[in-house]
């Protein structure tokens, strides 16, 4: 009888499972590796539908307990042939949790999945030393030499390039305000997080983020601007700013994926809802320009965005909401430096077969 190849994915939060599940699904579709992965009980609350999600692949999702999922996925390792993670026990060592450290005693492969746009020790450095990866194969979104690769050069000749592998699986959300909700006009997504450094975000002036919002939302009262802080730690001044404006302008709201009318909605989601998309420099630029929506970059500090719509005051984003198309040209650049996601989801599994020796 031959062995089929087991592939296991542990998968506690949003974010991986955001790049993994698309991954996950073709490689189920395709059936030349078993693929198991442990959902963790705290994705599986915050969004529900993930356990619905993948359906008729052939991928077995299992709902864990936080013990099993914790603890006994040392047990998993041991039975699978290879494991892909978000995280590197060498690389990223202070991600690594139980699951990288039985698969380094155990000596099982491992496979590390790019997540994040700028995503440090991948393509940023953040002024710290490149460190070596213990995964030997990492599926990583653009040119692993390249000048952005931040991947030491011994770690380059085990990445290959996938390009962006993000598609939304999830059913929609079933509670969401619908447009009618939200005043039936233009709908305008603002994903933001800002940095710490030289913004006051208690000006009104032209520039700073919420007086610059504060006076798009006043001038444009048929327009919904949604307001999406970015998911991790929320600097305390920016969200009583978010409530403020919300507080102040009916047609403004926040989108707060923790609480609120949209609580438990994702990036996805709001941009299915959106017409335009704002965002400070994240991956939420790519997601927004693959579902095909105008997209502009707040506060950016990265070359690779330059040619999008830059919003720094209200005169730019006055202009923006005049004509959203005006990026069209970049978002196209990007989509084809980046590559058809039905193209990479093949790459990325034919990546993963041959490492596990199913190609």
């Amino acid at each position: 009888m031959t062995h089929t190849p087991l592939l296991y994915v542990s998968i506690s939060d949003l974010v991986f499972w955001e790049v993994a599940a698309p991954i996950l699904g073709r490689l189920g579709q395709r059936g030349r590796v078993r693929v198991e992965a442990s959902l963790g009980p705290r994705l599986r609350q915050t969004v529900p539908r993930v356990a619905q999600a993948l359906s008729g692949t052939g991928v077995i999702l299992r709902r864990d307990g936080t013990l099993r999922h914790k603890v006994g996925c040392a047990l998993d390792v041991l039975r699978a042939t290879a494991v892909m993670s978000h995280t590197d026990p060498v690389a990223l060592p202070k991600a690594t949790r139980i699951r990288e450290q039985a698969m380094v005693r155990a000596g099982r492969p491992g496979i590390f999945l790019q997540h994040g746009l700028f995503q440090p020790g991948v393509v940023t450095r953040d002024g710290k030393t490149p460190r070596p990866y213990y995964a030997d194969r990492l599926l990583v979104w653009d040119d692993p030499d390249g000048p952005r690769s931040a991947l030491l050069p011994e770690t380059r000749t085990h990445a290959r390039r996938i390009g962006f592998p993000k598609h939304p699986v999830l059913a929609p959300h079933p509670g969401l305000p619908g447009r009618a909700d939200l005043g039936g006009g233009p709908i305008v997504l603002v994903a933001h997080k800002w940095r710490a450094d030289g913004l006051r975000l208690a000006d009104v002036g032209d520039t700073a983020p919420h007086g610059m919002l504060a006076r798009v939302a006043a001038a444009h009262p048929d327009t919904t601007f949604l307001l999406r802080p970015k998911r991790g730690r929320t600097r305390a001044d920016v969200a009583s700013g978010d409530e403020v404006l919300a507080a102040e302008y009916p047609n403004v709201h926040v989108a707060s994926f923790d609480s609120g009318p949209f609580r438990g909605a994702t990036f996805d989601d709001l941009i299915a809802l959106s017409d335009l998309v704002v965002t400070t420099p994240s991956t939420a630029v790519l997601d927004a320009i693959y579902a095909d929506r105008p997209t502009a970059i707040l506060d950016n500090t990265q070359d690779l965005l330059a040619d999008l719509p830059q919003v720094d005051g209200v005169a730019a984003f006055t202009e923006l909401l005049a004509r959203p198309e005006a990026g069209s040209a970049a978002a196209t650049a990007l989509k084809d430096r980046f590559g058809a996601v039905d193209v990479n989801l093949d790459r990325a599994a034919e990546v993963i077969e041959e490492r596990l020796g199913a190609s």
